[in-house]
């Protein structure tokens, strides 16, 4: 406010130049406000410089109050003591530790200095009696020696009663000896009778697994050889199918490479034939020439749909869209059989491992329960505890297990759906610049592929096959508004004449021999067997593992336990 007034005293309205009669009250007012107002700026400035300042002093002050204490610290450390220093020095010592640690340092200093002085001084009260008892045995040696000497070369004979008295020590030594050997031998020989024992119950119980897995393992090769036979006529039935598919894929595949390069010579021939083209409305009915049908070709017809119908119930099986994917798709089951293989060795593997340990167990549960152990009580808690914590693994992984089986259909139905989406869309072909496109009189583009496709293997992954479906449908999308025009259907109908009318009767083609696919190689091999071999071998095998209905052994199914 004093600012204020100041502003609007004599000298600075003055100053202002608002004395003069040309100012209205109105113009004064706003000039008074706009005045209070640079008045309230310039304050409310002051005031946050005034803010900082205060800040960034107490800032100072602070980090002068934390060097104060530390350097006050070091200077009580210098004077007095550093507890903490001497606490560090006496951690290897714990008796040094736990008498001096809360103690000041000149304090630990003179008791250890003390200590130190009664120690040495023990010490060299017993340096001195270590000499003298030196000096009394090195006396007592020399008398002893010479008491040797007199007896030696004086000549002096024992007593009798004393070679009678040595004779009984030594036999009462003797038998205390023998004694002792029979006590050590008895104590032995009670060690290997209970080691003996132990190892009894120990090696029936792993005669009694070894006899079980002898039955298991009779029946698991029985099954073996069974499987076996079938897989060998099964793998055998497939490949002479497959010997018969090849020939009719061959076959099929030059009469579609003949019928390509007929196409390719009318389509370059079209614009020459073009003059001689004559439009007319019967052309459409009588255009096609009839043949009449001969045996032979209705023979081949009906080899065609067995052909057909085979192929039909291969990809049926293997779960393919075209011929070409059968091949590829035998050959992934065959790699999938061998990993199964050698998963199913490695689970047994595993399962004989667990037997074995399983059975130890059971022996020692057994020799822990016949005998007294002072821990006895403190196992049983332990084992409770145990039980009930595997009880609850056990119902985690059944909850995991479960989540797991559920989320597999869910990934299962996902990848079927997504390759029925990729089967749908393999008919969309979407155009690319590096593709030999002509284009037509008419305004249609065709292309004539030069050489057989190769048949693509089918992808596995849902996101390499969501990547493949997406610009397929969205290039059918940008084009299902599109429809044809009545210039259009003419152009289409007047190419469709064309080519009708060019069409001929298939032209007699030469079968090759069988031989000739086979050229290279030796189909008979003395070491490989036939198939009748191959029946008769399994037939033995079956009839020699095959016993008696009574003399059959018969598993007793033993319950699960449960940890109770």
């Amino acid at each position: 406010m004093n600012i204020i007034n100041n502003a609007l005293s004599a000298k600075n309205v003055r100053q202002h130049g608002m004395s003069t009669p040309k100012w209205t009250i109105k113009d004064k007012i706003t000039q008074y406000k706009g005045l209070v107002t640079l008045y309230k700026r310039d304050r409310q400035i002051t005031e946050v410089d005034t803010a900082v300042a205060t800040k960034r002093q107490s800032k100072g002050l602070q980090s002068l109050r934390k060097a104060i204490d530390v350097d006050r610290n070091e200077l009580n450390n210098a004077v007095v003591g550093d507890r903490q220093h001497l606490r560090n020095i006496l951690a290897d010592c714990k008796e040094l530790q736990l008498a001096y640690q809360n103690l000041e340092p000149k304090i630990a200093v003179e008791n250890i200095h003390q200590i130190n002085f009664t120690k040495r001084k023990a010490l060299d009260k017993l340096h001195y009696q270590m000499k003298l008892k030196s000096k009394q045995l090195i006396d007592l040696k020399l008398e002893e020696s010479a008491l040797q000497d007199r007896l030696k070369y004086e000549g002096f004979d024992k007593i009798k009663e004393e070679k009678n008295a040595q004779i009984i020590t030594g036999k009462v030594q003797d038998a205390l000896l023998k004694k002792e050997a029979a006590l050590q031998i008895r104590q032995t020989y009670t060690q290997i009778s209970d080691l003996m024992k132990k190892d009894a119950l120990y090696f029936d119980g792993i005669l009694l697994t070894i006899q079980n897995d002898y039955w298991f393992q009779c029946r698991c090769v029985l099954n073996a050889t069974k499987q076996g036979q079938l897989a060998t006529e099964y793998k055998h039935d497939r490949e002479q199918e497959f010997v018969a598919i090849e020939k009719a894929i061959v076959q099929d595949m030059k009469l579609q490479k003949f019928d390509l390069d007929r196409m390719r010579e009318q389509a370059e021939n079209l614009q020459l034939d073009l003059k001689m083209l004559l439009r007319r409305d019967s052309d459409l009915t009588t255009c096609i020439p009839k043949v009449e049908e001969s045996k032979d070709l209705a023979i081949i017809r009906r080899d065609l749909q067995k052909i057909e119908t085979i192929l039909k119930l291969l990809t049926d099986t293997t779960l393919v869209t075209s011929f070409e994917k059968i091949y590829p798709s035998l050959e992934m089951q065959r790699s999938q059989k061998k990993k199964l293989n050698a998963l199913a060795k490695k689970c047994e593997r595993d399962r004989d491992i667990i037997l074995n340990k399983s059975n130890h167990a059971e022996v020692m549960r057994d020799l822990l329960k016949n005998t007294m152990v002072e821990t006895t009580g403190e196992y049983k808690k332990s084992k409770l505890e145990l039980i009930g914590s595997i009880n609850k693994q056990y119902e985690r992984t059944d909850t995991c297990n479960r989540k797991q089986l559920r989320m597999c259909n869910l990934t299962a139905k996902i990848r079927i759906s997504l390759k029925q989406l990729q089967h749908l869309c393999m008919p969309i072909k979407i155009p690319t610049p590096q593709k030999e496109m002509k284009q037509n009189l008419f305004g249609s583009l065709i292309s004539f592929v030069e050489e057989i496709p190769e048949p693509e293997e089918e992808e596995n992954d849902g996101v390499k096959i969501i990547e493949e479906i997406i610009p397929k449908l969205q290039f059918l999308m940008s084009n299902v508004k599109e429809r044809l025009d009545s210039s259009n259907n003419a152009a289409a109908y007047k190419v469709y004449e064309f080519l009708m009318k060019q069409r001929r009767p298939e032209p007699e083609l030469e079968v090759i021999n069988d031989e000739s696919f086979l050229e290279g190689f030796n189909i008979e091999v003395s070491h490989i067997l036939t198939r009748e071999d191959i029946k008769k071998q399994s037939n033995e095998i079956v009839a020699a593992n095959t016993q008696e209905d009574d003399l059959v052994f018969i598993p007793i199914k033993k319950k699960k336990r449960k940890f109770k």
